[in-house]
């Protein structure tokens, strides 16, 4: 204990030895009794995450310093989790605002291998925080510099030759168990048998307190090759009552327990009513139980002991009986609003059943909360089979899709849905719900009357309890009540409830004022949604709400990229993407497509490839169809801004436009629009009809949902394409239509992306054919085109040079695992088992693979 409080000025203590050398043990006892305020993490299989590790890290914390990393629990709480880099950050500010010295042991940390939380690990070493000391507890060396950590005396190594016992110890350690003259003879030979194993003389002296001592017997054991743990807790085992064994063993299921868990399990349903006096009794007797809290409320088993006891149950008791045992602990746990232990159980009961309706019970708690992960997370435990026969989880699934932007994934959810309603009487919250998704889906089909009827209806008929439904279908309300014309109606609307409920919940104001911008920037007016943005961006700045200063500075870049004041944009957008964490459905892509294109513009090349090959690893990790062709279609613009036709035709077939919804969208990337924009740039005069088609459907429904962005750039794709097939008049018509559309909200950088088409298009207009307004316009955007090098960027027009600068992606490493296994014409199913994922994201992996080989057939992907 003194050696491990030497230097503790030092960040770091190793404690690395073998199972059974009492590391635990030791780092307890040295920190009850040092100065310093000190907590304790333990650590075991489900921590190896990263969100659920520094869930758990904050609070370890948080015991000793309740102020402790409140922005850490937000960002550990968001929907998308912030990548690794922005967690250590925030991580390390609020390390180094910690008011005093603390010390945090990590118990079990052998569990951990995952590369961000190690990453963490060795950066927060790097430049430790002067108030913290971290002592790591593990079985084996950690993947930390520990060379280097060693090199700069940060590092107090406690290895199993500080921990195992002494003759001296060890003689001591006996004397409490045998008196006499023998004691310095069985000190020898112990010493020679187990070299200061700890766990190994808490072995021996408790199968000696079941036999009468025998030197004899005592030397032939410890004189074999290795003493087996096994073999001595077998026979402590045997010496034990019927009631402990009873005990030891079913208890043995839980990673923990208190005197009520433990009761619960081993009854047959009744606790029993002497547990604390058991338990007490166990520990007195040095039956390996560890105390977890100072509250001596939570125990756990030595783990070598657990591992025994759990391979004696499954001995002695029948698959059922085990089960049963899990199922009584996660009804306990449920009880107790300890819902992730709960599900560990009852996804170790067999029972699926019964862990379908704890996810159904629990769902709603996830949802009003925002927190789709761990929604997902649970749904991932359930079998498909049930999942498909459960309307309540068949919910759950849409909301994780909706929240994803994988719309076109909803509508094969509710014809199941519907199925399931002719067999089986549904809830009022799950016909909310299909009502709400059904109204969501007309939405996005533009069915605009259809959709404001049922979100009408539904926003009378939610019940109080289910907030987020109610807050999203708000949104959607306001939204599609412009596209029907009644814009202005629902705008006073929204604006009275603001001024009449001041003291409405923030989250509920903000959906509102957001409703009030998304109106303006749909009728053309970047004007009004500017100001209304403003005053929520100065709220967010007030408050300091990144989630409100995130989104208003989305929208704001957004208006600023449309009004071609790129600087602005870009430095608005920059801000968003830094924490586009805060974002969700198409808005993280259309940030990166938003800050792509303004770097572009700015000729700010360097930096322009860094974000380019960042929205590539983002893609990646989130595994999403829909922003996979999100990513495409940017790109595919991006070529054709340098003219590289070959390259935007090659990955704009690979944008599958199925998972685009952005026919009645106003998002700066509408993939849709970009395809357009790809058979603009060929002389065919089969492509340029094709886009024309195209574009009237567009235009059609953009007219039909008066969305005015959609339309100001559908008129000016039309007037390319008839210039392109020297149809003037229908040319200048178009062009005209697109400047008045324009002109009031200032909507410039249409224009300027359309570079010397614009130029020429616009010689097309003479004095009597636009009014002064007009005229003004039209020469503000040729001014700043003519400042502007255009004719080396020509969205339109075919390069010569294909250097393939926007070469397509190679398949990542799990889609060539995958795609081997198709080969070998495996099913879904069984590469799901093989890969240890499930068929779901086997699914979304193969589509990854179409999409990237240009295929629609497995055959055809592995001939690829």
């Amino acid at each position: 204990s003194e050696y491990a409080s030497e230097n503790i000025e030092r960040p770091l203590t190793l404690i690395s030895a073998g199972a059974g050398f009492g590391k635990s043990t030791f780092a307890s006892y040295w920190l009850k009794n040092v100065p310093q305020l000190s907590c304790w993490l333990s650590i075991d299989e489900s921590d190896n995450d990263c969100r659920t590790f520094l869930i758990h890290f904050v609070a370890a914390i948080n015991t000793v310093v309740p102020e402790f990393g409140k922005n850490m629990q937000k960002l550990l709480n968001l929907p998308d989790m912030p990548d690794s880099g922005i967690l250590k950050k925030s991580l390390i500010n609020e390390l180094n605002e910690l008011p005093e010295q603390v010390i945090l042991a990590i118990d079990d940390f052998h569990h951990i291998n995952n590369k961000n939380i190690v990453g963490l690990f060795s950066e927060l070493l790097k430049y430790p925080p002067k108030n913290l000391h971290l002592v790591i507890i593990t079985r084996n060396d950690p993947s930390l510099p520990l060379a280097k950590l060693r090199a700069h005396n940060k590092i107090k190594d406690i290895r199993s030759s500080h921990l195992k016992l002494n003759k001296t110890e060890i003689k001591q350690f006996a004397g409490y168990y045998v008196k006499g003259k023998d004691i310095e003879v069985i000190a020898d030979l112990l010493d020679t048998a187990l070299d200061g194993w700890l766990v190994g003389l808490r072995l021996v002296f408790l199968y000696l307190s079941y036999h009468d001592l025998d030197k004899e017997k005592l030397e032939k054991i410890v004189s074999e090759p290795g003493i087996s743990e096994a073999y001595l807790l077998e026979e402590v085992l045997e010496n034990l009552d019927e009631k402990t064994v009873d005990f030891l063993l079913k208890t043995s299921i839980l990673q923990k327990f208190t005197y009520s868990l433990a009761g619960t399990v081993i009854s047959s349903g009744e606790e029993h009513s002497d547990n604390q006096a058991f338990i007490n009794e166990l520990l007195k007797n040095n039956l390996f139980i560890i105390n977890l809290d100072d509250k001596k409320h939570w125990y756990r088993y030595h783990h070598l002991f657990q591992a025994f006891l759990q391979k004696e149950l499954k001995k002695r008791l029948p698959e059922e009986a085990v089960s049963a045992l899990h199922k009584k602990a996660a009804q306990w746990y449920e009880a107790n609003g300890m819902i992730e232990d709960a599900l560990y159980h009852a996804s170790n009961s067999g029972d699926n059943a019964f862990l379908t309706t704890l996810v159904e019970k629990n769902m709603y708690t996830s949802l009003n909360e925002d927190k789709w992960y761990i929604l997902e997370k649970w749904l991932n435990k359930v079998p498909d089979p049930y999942l498909k026969n459960s309307p309540v989880l068949l919910i759950a699934q849409m909301w994780i899709f909706h929240h994803k932007n994988m719309i076109c994934a909803i509508p094969d959810l509710l014809s199941r849905l519907e199925e399931l309603s002719n067999k089986q009487h549904l809830n009022v919250e799950t016909e909310v719900q299909i009502k709400f998704f059904r109204a969501v889906i007309l939405h996005w089909k533009a069915n605009v009357f259809d959709a404001v009827n049922l979100f009408r209806d539904l926003l009378q008929n939610i019940p109080e309890e289910m907030t987020g439904v109610f807050s999203i279908a708000s949104m959607y309300y306001a939204t599609a009540s412009q596209m029907i014309g009644d814009g202005d109606k629902i705008y006073r609307e929204i604006e009275e409830k603001l001024y009449n409920f001041p003291d409405m919940h923030i989250a509920s104001k903000a959906i509102l004022y957001a409703a009030l911008v998304y109106i303006k920037i749909r009728e053309g007016d970047l004007y009004t949604a500017e100001q209304i943005c403003n005053q929520i961006y100065n709220f967010g700045t007030k408050t300091n709400d990144l989630f409100t200063l995130t989104w208003s500075s989305f929208i704001l870049g957004h208006i600023a990229y449309q009004q071609n004041k790129q600087e602005k944009a870009l430095e608005l957008l920059k801000f968003s993407l830094d924490h586009s964490y805060f974002l969700n459905m198409s808005a993280p892509m259309d940030n990166y497509a938003g800050v792509l294109l303004a770097l572009k513009q700015l000729n700010r090349n360097e930096e322009f490839q860094e974000i380019a090959e960042q929205l590539q690893t983002f893609v990646r990790e989130k595994n999403n169809p829909s922003f996979t062709a999100f990513c495409y279609s940017i790109r595919a613009r991006l070529a054709l801004i340098d003219n590289d036709t070959t390259s935007a035709d090659n990955l704009i077939k690979m944008a599958d436009l199925k998972y685009d919804s952005g026919n009645i969208d106003f998002s700066i990337e509408i993939p849709r629009l970009t395809h357009c924009a790809v058979l603009l740039a060929h002389d065919s005069s089969s492509k340029i009809k094709e886009a024309i088609q195209k574009l009237e459907k567009f235009g059609y429904v953009a007219e039909k949902t008066r969305n005015i962005p959609q339309l100001i750039r559908t008129n000016i794709f039309k007037a390319i394409a008839y210039k392109k097939l020297n149809d003037q008049g229908k040319a200048k018509e178009f062009l005209v239509r697109s400047l008045e559309l324009a002109k009031p909200g200032s909507w410039i950088f249409p224009f300027i992306e359309a570079g010397q088409e614009f130029l020429e298009l616009s010689e097309l207009l003479n004095a009597s054919g636009i009014n002064d307004e007009l005229k003004d316009f039209t020469a503000k955007l040729t001014s700043e085109l003519s400042a502007m090098n255009v004719k080396e960027r020509n969205s339109f027009s075919q390069r010569t040079d294909t250097s393939g600068s926007y070469e397509t992606d190679p398949l990542s490493n799990r889609e060539i695992d995958i795609l081997i296994l198709l080969a070998e014409r495996m099913s879904n199913k069984e590469i799901a088992n093989e890969l240890h994922i499930s068929e779901h994201t086997v699914k979304r992996h193969t589509i990854n693979i179409y999409q990237k080989l240009n295929v629609h057939k497995r055959r055809e992907a592995v001939a690829r």
